[in-house]
């Protein structure tokens, strides 16, 4: 397959500011067919102000030749082009049937752990991502972490979390040009209510995971609506959930939506304590 250079095009396409590392229409290997993405950090200095990572990724390291990355995203959310073809920077592992650095794209995000981020970089992630889906053809399901292809020997890029960066580069996908994202801190919240969601329970509703993937996904969405809304209070959440999972489980099951506000509580008490 041929170097990936219409990458610039589509990182710009989604809204992100970009940088072109000279070289890097040839750089890394053209036998590069990506079907899917993986996020990374550099577990570069705590809070830098400049790019002390970018060097390493280009040129690479004792044991592992540059390029690391297709794209390094610096601290003020610039995504920096620094490679059009295979990068070295998956390693072992896999993801949804994916395997090897020729299937996967690849990010370097400028950060010390899964704490350090900036408000820049939340916003810029998924849309690096979602420039990766647009160029290569595949969905937001297709992006995972390093952590999730590697999860025995990498913890990257816990803490974003990946299923809230799923789930914004969904929404960018779905509006590119929308300027309304969720912060670093909805997104979190988000996660949250998605993890609350995914819990057993009891008294009325068995297990969520029964629910069919179509209202599942209704379901998902009205937790990204509330997560937006910085308000996730017990009440709210249960009040904008219960109609959608009434009308999940059917009338038939004598489900009521006093049942599903108290069942949504008692996972939030569980969750609290």
């Amino acid at each position: 397959m041929p170097h990936q250079l219409g990458l610039p095009a589509a990182l710009a396409r989604f809204g992100l500011k970009v940088e072109l590392v000279p070289g890097w229409e040839t750089r890394g290997s053209s036998i590069f067919s990506p079907r899917g993405s993986v996020s990374h950090w550099t577990a570069g200095p705590r809070g830098a102000t400049t790019r002390p990572s970018l060097n390493v990724v280009l040129n690479g390291r004792p044991g592992l030749p540059g390029p690391l990355c297709n794209v390094y995203l610096d601290r003020d959310g610039i995504a920096v082009v620094v490679a059009a073809g295979k990068a070295n920077h998956a390693g072992l592992g896999g993801w949804r049937g994916l395997v090897g650095n020729t299937m996967v794209f690849g990010t370097e995000a400028e950060a010390a752990d899964g704490t350090d981020w900036t408000e820049a970089q939340r916003a810029a992630y998924p849309r690096v991502n979602a420039a990766y889906c647009s160029l290569g053809g595949f969905g937001p399901d297709m992006c995972c972490g390093h952590s999730e292809w590697a999860p025995d020997r990498k913890v990257d890029i816990n803490g974003y979390p990946m299923s809230a960066m799923r789930t914004q580069v969904a929404a960018v996908l779905a509006n590119p040009n929308s300027e309304d994202d969720m912060t670093g801190e909805q997104a979190a919240q988000l996660a949250r209510i998605e993890n609350i969601l995914m819990r057993r329970q009891s008294g009325g509703i068995q297990d969520l995971h029964n629910i069919t993937s179509t209202s599942l996904a209704e379901l998902r969405k009205l937790a990204a609506a509330v997560a937006a809304s910085g308000d996730i209070d017990e009440t709210t959440l249960a009040a904008a959930l219960a109609p959608s999972v009434i009308a999940a489980l059917g009338a038939a099951k004598g489900i009521s939506a006093e049942d599903v506000e108290a069942a949504v509580r008692r996972v939030f008490a569980d969750a609290a304590g």
